[in-house]
């Protein structure tokens, strides 16, 4: 596993099975019978036309964006690791010990150098005219775009037949330590460079001769060279020039296609030669891009394109017409043709050099300026705290003699801007005052801190408790006001991780796997004073429910009392009365008896004749006469002799008569059970045996 903070490179990742037809031959021996062998066709796809989006997790420079990307090398990073090196691209034989050699190539080109088709066409219109690409039925999709540029682009920008391997990689990662987790789920990263750096040569102004800026847009493309890496350029072609020319663009057909002043070219197929090279770039406002209107106007057939699509594309359409072409086109469509707009124009009929297509999986567009680098960025920053008014800053003085150039001047504010508000409180450290709402709805003022200070600051000590909550963050400063920079951070720290899917799914696994099985085991300890089995954290099963419900049932069969609980007797003894005493005082003072009466009575005739003969007493002071109480006793009879009965069923057999309900009837008493079946039934088998 890849330690947190670094990541492993590997050359390629080679998959076990390429893209291609397979034919599978099966047999099944069996002794004493001829079986036929059995054949399947096999295909074995891969993306060949378009990329799918979730395979792209990031590209650089992003797309649409606008810096100084001099620095740094284009790149496209994908999923899957083994994408690279899934189709067979030809070409020259490598050696015996080369590296395997990727189907795929990131090409950098600028405005100019290269058409890319405006819409999708047929993708067997994708590749150089009279190129096919084997198994043409391998296609992933009907329609895909493609890039058409000529030899002498293909020779200066498109790497080389050696370069090929060196330009593609797997990187290993900790999907823990990159910003790429969102998309990915194993850390294996398939990385394809691009050969050029886009910049931005600054050129001079006609009328002043000072140096102006020069953005220059880049398109960048990633191609598919299947069955095209012949016409590649090798080190043997490029030995005899390694020198590295500092342009921004080696061929500007744009100017070839503006220079073209009737259609008579094309219709009579002479073209126009265009081999200019390291052609200067126009300067801003000058006219030199052509949109796919001004290509129409020019006599440049623009194939699939419309009156509507191509004012959109076009630099110089009002924003009104692009908002009204883009309601009638998808919004990735609408994406995609703003970052091809200045690559919408066919350029083969104004060359006579010959032109290459290849199909394109993915592109996006950026611009390389000379500004907007880190550095230019924070040395164009005017320093100070929140409300600095005045002092020495380092930038562009307007009111000098050169107002480009940066100096050190002072800041006054401008006597024509609008009175500025009361500047806020601040303190040495950085911390700014602002108004804070306490969780009892008093109004108070509370420190708050960016991540970046004036002063060095004292880091908390390696091994420091970490916090659990925002709230273990904040501290009270010596005015008696808190300071919540920290857990403001913390607060934000966390909402940015949760925004990540891997984030949220990977404490999701947690909880279900981890915390419950240190769940059940503190359950099943708590239970058996005794530790029933110990979680493996280092594996992820997903039958620990089972393991911990048959770890409890051995443990219920061992020791029941312990798991399940101490045994209820089968009768209940009932509640105390709380009557203590001889008997005739305890029946007594239960039925409301003079116990005097009563003793007096049983001298002369006996305890049970008195009881028999005393009358009970009830509520509200009433006495039952003995009409009533022969009636209640008769009732209290028949209740007793009916749940008798019922309790004890009576068999009625056949022939003979009963004196109660009639037998047989459902509900009654005499009916027999199944109970009385059985026991019929063993009856009857007794005089066999």
């Amino acid at each position: 596993m890849v330690a947190l903070g670094t990541f492993v490179l590997h050359s390629f990742v080679k998959p076990p099975v390429t893209a291609g037809r397979y034919q599978l031959h099966g047999t099944q021996p069996t002794a004493g019978i001829t079986v036929g062998e059995h054949v399947a066709d096999v295909i074995v796809s891969s993306p060949r036309y378009v990329m799918p989006p979730d395979q792209i997790l990031s590209t650089f420079p992003p797309a649409m964006a606008e810096g100084d990307f001099s620095g740094r090398l284009p790149q496209i990073v994908l999923k899957r690791r083994t994408l690279p090196w899934e189709r067979e691209p030809g070409g020259p034989p490598s050696g015996a010990h080369d590296p395997p050699r990727p189907w795929l190539a990131l090409v950098v080109i600028a405005e100019g150098e290269g058409a890319l088709s405006p819409d999708p066409a047929p993708v067997a219109e994708c590749v150089t005219p009279g190129e096919a690409l084997p198994h043409p039925e391998d296609a992933d999709s009907p329609v895909g775009y493609y890039l058409t540029v000529t030899e002498t682009v293909v020779k200066k920008v498109f790497p080389t037949v050696e370069d090929l391997p060196l330009l593609v990689h797997v990187r290993e990662v900790d999907i823990r330590d990159t910003e790429l987790a969102n998309g990915d789920d194993d850390g294996w990263l398939a990385v394809v460079l691009a050969n050029r750096l886009p910049i931005a040569v600054p050129t001079a102004d006609p009328a002043t001769g000072q140096p102006v800026p020069a953005p220059v847009r880049y398109l960048a493309c990633l191609l598919n060279l299947e069955g095209q890496v012949g016409v590649l350029p090798t080190d043997a072609d490029l030995a005899t020039d390694d020198t590295f020319h500092l342009v921004a663009a080696v061929q500007d057909l744009r100017l070839a296609a503006r220079s073209a002043a009737s259609t008579d070219l094309v219709v009579m197929g002479t073209g126009h030669a265009a081999t200019v090279t390291n052609a200067p770039l126009a300067a801003p406002g000058a006219g030199a891009a052509i949109g796919p209107s001004e290509a129409v106007a020019a006599g440049a057939a623009t194939p699939g394109s419309n009156a509507a699509v191509a004012a959109w594309a076009s630099p110089k359409a009002s924003p009104a017409a692009k908002a009204t072409a883009t309601q009638a086109v998808d919004a990735g469509v609408a994406v995609r043709k703003e970052m091809a707009g200045g690559w919408a124009i066919d350029v083969s009929p104004f060359v006579l050099e010959k032109t290459y297509r290849f199909p394109v999986l993915a592109h996006w567009s950026f611009t390389a300026t000379n500004e907007g680098d880190f550095r230019s960025t924070i040395q164009a920053l005017d320093v100070g705290l929140l409300g600095t008014q005045y002092g020495t800053v380092f930038s562009a003085d307007p009111n000098g003699p050169d107002p480009a150039q940066k100096v050190e001047h002072v800041n006054l504010p401008d006597p024509t801007a609008p009175p500025r508000p009361d500047p806020p409180e601040l303190a040495e450290t950085g911390h700014l005052a602002l108004p804070q709402t306490s969780r009892r709805g008093d109004a108070a003022t509370a420190w708050y801190r960016g991540p970046f200070g004036p002063l060095p600051t004292d880091r908390d000590p390696p091994g420091s408790p970490l916090a659990q909550v925002s709230d273990q963050l904040r501290t009270l400063t010596p005015d008696g006001r808190e300071d919540v920079s920290l857990a403001a951070a913390f607060e934000i720290g966390r909402l940015l991780g949760l925004s990540q899917p891997a984030l949220v799914s990977a404490l999701v696994q947690w909880r279900s796997e981890q915390f419950g099985a240190a769940r059940a085991h503190t359950v099943a300890g708590v239970l058996t004073q005794a530790s029933p089995f110990t979680p493996d954290v280092t594996r992820q099963g997903r039958d620990l429910g089972r393991l911990v419900g048959m770890q409890l049932m051995n443990l219920a069969g061992q020791a029941p009392e312990a798991v399940v609980g101490p045994g209820r007797p089968i009768a209940d003894p009932g509640r105390p009365i709380g009557l203590e005493g001889p008997l005739d005082q305890v029946v007594a003072a239960g039925l409301g008896l003079d116990l005097g009466q009563l003793r007096e009575q049983a001298g002369s005739r006996g305890m049970v004749a008195a009881l028999a003969s005393t009358d009970v007493a009830v509520a509200g002071g009433q006495r039952i006469d003995q009409a009533t109480l022969a009636g209640l006793r008769a009732t209290l009879d028949d209740e007793v002799n009916r749940v008798a009965t019922a309790a004890r069923p009576r068999r009625t057999d056949p022939g003979t008569s009963d004196a109660g309900p009639a037998a047989g009837t459902p509900g009654t008493p005499g009916t027999p059970d199944a109970l009385d079946e059985l026991l019929d039934a063993l009856r009857r088998e007794e005089p066999e045996r």
